[in-house]
């Protein structure tokens, strides 16, 4: 922000002519659903051996692929974007801490979004990204670090008259034979210069995966031990250390699982430090748990509060606090 005060942006583009990888794999699943189902299962099952690689996600959105269903383009699409299927989902959390509807929510609103589109699969697809990733995500995000850094961005491609003009147009125009961005790369080939349109598709994606297996493998079994996440009362420890397990062996790709635990437990503790601090010294009931003495240090989630009389936190406290 020191140099520039406006930036262009291309966000939205994708989203409007078709970008994403998942756009055309919505559009190729629904002719390999019309592949027999056993042998659909054969292919799932062999690609599920395979390890995914931390140079790439092309193993994982192979298995996903494969994987996937032969429902509407809205449950493709959550198939595609979700990290953990509803059965494996349901057993992350323990017994009753979640209410059952609303691990269904995500699976609702993409069908709604999608029968709003009408049959076509890519035009769900879009409609679905438009209207979830790019408002919730990306458009968030860059709004947020630009206005960090004192930056203000525009975004020519979430205008209101050109997604009016873009969006009805037919898959065919968008895509092509399976290309994607195709209108866009036509409408700029005399603009730009020729390798980049031949340059791969780059994303913003630090080498995270590798950091939880190697560097921060010791603080992800630390964070994440079966006590400490036991004591959350959310999440299943036997569950939270699988996925561990997958992601350290290398069989699945299980970076956002355990960073959003960890994330929870984190938010959990800083509730419970700062409703002592709020509380006092003197008094800090409420918070839950077993009694300590005055004095004491009270565990919290792998941290300490220094103790005066109240109540450490214990294994049923949803949000930390118990009102």
């Amino acid at each position: 922000g020191r140099q520039y005060k406006v930036a262009l942006t291309g966000t939205g583009g994708d989203e409007l002519f078709a970008g994403y990888r998942r756009h055309l794999g919505v559009m190729a699943a629904g002719w390999y659903s019309r592949v027999p189902r056993v042998l659909r299962r054969g292919l799932a099952s062999a690609a599920a051996v395979l390890r995914d690689s931390d140079s790439g996600r092309g193993r994982e959105r192979l298995k996903k692929f494969l994987e996937g269903g032969d429902g509407p383009a809205g449950e493709r699409m959550l198939s595609f974007v979700s990290r953990l299927p509803d059965h494996e989902r349901a057993r992350l959390y323990m017994k009753g801490a979640v209410p059952s509807g609303a691990l269904r929510t995500a699976r609702r609103v993409f069908a709604d979004y999608s029968d709003a589109a009408g049959p076509d699969a890519l035009r769900a697809a879009l409609w679905i990204d438009y209207n979830t990733f790019l408002p919730d995500d990306i458009l968030a995000l860059a709004d947020r670090l630009s206005m960090a850094h004192g930056l203000e961005l525009r975004v020519p491609f979430v205008d209101h008259e050109l997604v009016d003009r873009i969006f009805p147009l037919s898959t065919r125009q968008k895509t092509g034979v399976w290309k994607s961005k195709r209108l866009l790369r036509m409408a700029e080939k005399d603009r730009l210069p020729l390798a980049h349109f031949s340059a791969p598709k780059r994303g913003f994606v630090g080498p995270t995966a590798a950091w939880l297996r190697n560097e921060l493998r010791p603080v992800v079994l630390d964070a994440l031990s079966p006590d400490r996440i036991g004591r959350l009362g959310l999440f299943d420890p036997q569950s939270v250390q699988g996925l561990i397990a997958d992601h350290f062996a290398g069989r699945r790709d299980r970076v956002e699982q355990p960073l959003e635990v960890a994330k929870h437990r984190a938010s959990v503790r800083l509730q419970i430090e700062g409703e002592c601090v709020r509380l006092g010294r003197s008094n800090v009931r409420g918070v839950v748990g077993q009694p300590v003495e005055e004095g004491r240090e009270q565990p919290v989630l792998g941290g300490h509060v220094t103790g005066s009389p109240g109540e450490a936190y214990g294994p049923r406290g949803g949000d930390g606090l118990r009102r």
